[in-house]
């Protein structure tokens, strides 16, 4: 937000009011040169000074999720130019704010256990660096740490079996999510043993957290078996100062192993009642600066883990792509440098941008040395020929793992060992501008993190290109210059894709006078 009070940030006004509003409501963009008969503000509303206004919704995912709006506090006449300007900025906006949510939701999936919910070992050990050198540097309340081990859950698998043990663990895992308090961590140690990071809380206070914890996870593992397998057993340590993370989760396992030895199945044991000479020197301070074993890791988990990693890394090359895009003027430039992003960055084998005539396409931007033997600069083919015309005509994303089988495939010499293909539409503001093509030499080798990956270039390019555009329009300049300094009471034609605001009251559509 800029050119309001700051108290003005946060401010809710009810659906339909105000040329955002009423952009929201009516899902398309809005402009007037007559603010203030246009919309119906409270009394005191900062906006109440405006003179003009263009309004543009803006989402992602097929969802609305917010309006961008430009004012004026003089008279000015709102033209199409200033329309499309705002039309590419809320695209941008939309791919970078899709981009976020997606890399957001990769970081937490690398930082959570797939099956419970919960975090997971390497998360857990992070925080707890974070959280004790927070209570280190500011001397606050100490944070204390609960480790909780399933009693006789081998047995759970051995007679029910995997798959019940699985869920098992899944319920324990929403069991203790739920049942801690709001700013506590629960993670996944490893295998049936779970720990909960009780922030700012002396032994006593995560005492109590503990034992409500267990009583949960007893509650939710006896929905599905019965007997001595129903149960937990917690240990509790409370950090003190030059303790380390390695420390306090030795500490914590101290007194788990000791309830456990001890007869104390099904309770919760704090260090502090460990006996100093239970087996004194188990935990030498070698042993504890060495870092903590990771739990073994599955073929499966590997995998998706490198997905997460290399995801991870497109994503953030798809957002310096983005951001070196919108600094582009020229098509051309914005072309090549989207091919040769793809090509040497991104690592795919061959890169194209398709543009679309309307009867042919034709080649505007390759890479590969495939592709470049085959001459795609001056390449052009019908529309509806091949997996790109089936793109276009659909104007969805075409994968294609492997090519032998589609009879829509036209191999040519130059890349009869390509086995895999993606088609992307790319589209700039309302028109179909052409296609991303890419290829690869193995079958199977794209999947659909692959396609959503090149639909958010896709976007980046499209938003790219309708920004040049508007430099590139003959008179451009000199129009926008002589509307600024000419009559402020013209007439002028409103552009199509936007709407005439309605007087409050007046039917939705109908013309202002």
């Amino acid at each position: 937000m800029a050119g309001l009070p700051p108290e003005f940030v946060g401010t809710t006004l009810e659906p339909g009011v105000g040329l955002a509003g009423q952009a929201i409501r009516h899902g398309r963009p809005l402009l007037t040169d007559a603010y203030q008969e246009t919309t119906d503000l409270p009394p005191g509303s900062p906006l109440r000074k405006g003179q003009a206004a263009v309004s543009v919704p803006f989402g992602w995912e097929d969802e609305l999720r917010g309006v961008l709006t430009v004012g004026w506090e003089r008279p000015h006449k709102v033209g199409p130019d200033e329309l499309t300007m705002l039309e590419t900025f809320t695209e941008l906006a939309s791919v970078a704010c899709r981009n976020a949510r997606v890399h957001a939701g990769l970081a937490r999936a690398a930082r959570t256990d797939s099956l419970t919910g919960c975090l997971n070992h390497a998360a857990l050990h992070e925080q707890l660096h974070r959280e004790l050198g927070r209570a280190a540097r500011d001397a606050a309340e100490p944070p204390s740490l609960v480790l909780i081990d399933l009693d006789h859950f081998k047995r759970v698998n051995e007679e029910h079996g995997h798959l019940t043990g699985d869920a098992v663990l899944r319920r324990v895992g929403t069991a203790l999510r739920s049942g801690i308090r709001p700013y506590d961590i629960a993670a996944r140690y490893g295998g049936d043993e779970f720990a909960v990071l009780v922030t700012a809380a002396d032994e006593e206070t995560a005492r109590e957290v503990a034992e409500r914890a267990v009583q949960r996870v007893t509650a939710a593992i006896a929905e599905f078996v019965d007997g001595p397998s129903a149960g937990a057993t917690a240990g509790v340590a409370m950090w003190t100062d030059g303790c380390t993370p390695s420390e306090l989760v030795a500490r914590a396992d101290r007194a788990l192993l000791h309830a456990k030895q001890t007869g104390l199945r099904g309770g919760v044991h704090a260090f502090r009642e460990v006996p100093s000479d239970w087996q004194r020197g188990r935990f030498g301070r070698d042993e504890l600066e060495a870092p903590p074993p990771l739990p073994p890791v599955s073929a499966e988990s590997a995998e998706r883990d490198e997905r997460l990693r290399k995801r991870t890394r497109q994503l953030g090359l798809a957002n310096a792509l983005g951001a070196r895009l919108a600094g582009m003027t020229d098509v051309h430039e914005i072309l090549e440098a989207t091919a040769d992003e793809l090509h040497r960055a991104f690592g795919y084998f061959l890169c194209a941008v398709i543009r679309d005539h309307g009867d042919a396409v034709s080649a505007a931007a390759v890479r590969g040395e495939a592709f470049e033997r085959l001459g795609l600069q001056d390449w052009r083919q019908p529309r509806e020929v091949g997996l790109i015309g089936r793109c276009l005509v659909s104007q969805r994303p075409v994968l294609v793992r492997d090519v032998t089988a589609e009879p829509d495939y036209n191999p040519t010499p130059e890349t009869v060992e390509v086995r895999s293909e993606l088609v992307v539409p790319l589209w700039a503001g309302d028109d179909l501008w052409g296609a991303i093509n890419l290829e690869e030499l193995e079958a199977g080798a794209f999947d659909e993190d692959d396609a959503r990956l090149v639909e958010t270039v896709a976007d980046q390019v499209g938003a790219a290109l309708r920004s040049a555009s508007l430099y590139e329009q003959p008179g451009a300049a000199d129009a926008r210059g002589a509307r600024d300094h000419g009559d402020a009471h013209g007439d002028r034609r409103a552009d199509p894709r936007a709407g005439r605001v309605p007087r409050p009251g007046a039917p939705d559509g109908a013309p202002r006078t």
